[in-house]
């Protein structure tokens, strides 16, 4: 029987975002875990991971959002992040090279 359970004792999320393979959330301190599978870099560790792993110590997070192999978040800053497959361009980078860390989006003013 499947049922819910209890995911990154000791913390508390403000944000949640899933899909088929890996989840990312947002702490109250404003940090960002992910976690399941990271083959296509998606969780911006460069692996799986079977628990919350901390990505991207350096930044603090307001928003996730993770798409079937990517996620892109962004900081408090408002700037845009994006990890994992971008074969169609869908990390919005530029260019069509798959990304293991989240990599900030340097869009035209």
């Amino acid at each position: 029987m499947w049922a819910p359970t209890l995911v990154g004792i000791g913390h508390q999320w403000r944000a949640v975002s899933l899909d088929t393979f890996h989840t990312c959330a947002i702490d109250d301190a404003q940090r960002l875990w992910c976690w399941g599978r990271g083959l296509e870099g998606q969780l911006g560790l460069g692996n799986h991971e079977l628990q919350p792993a901390p990505v991207v110590l350096t930044q603090e997070w307001q928003a996730v959002s993770v798409g079937r192999f990517h996620t892109c978040a962004i900081n408090l800053q408002s700037r845009v992040w994006c990890a994992g497959n971008n074969s169609n361009g869908e990390l919005g980078i530029g260019d069509t090279q798959d990304r293991n860390e989240l990599t900030e989006l340097n869009l035209p003013q």
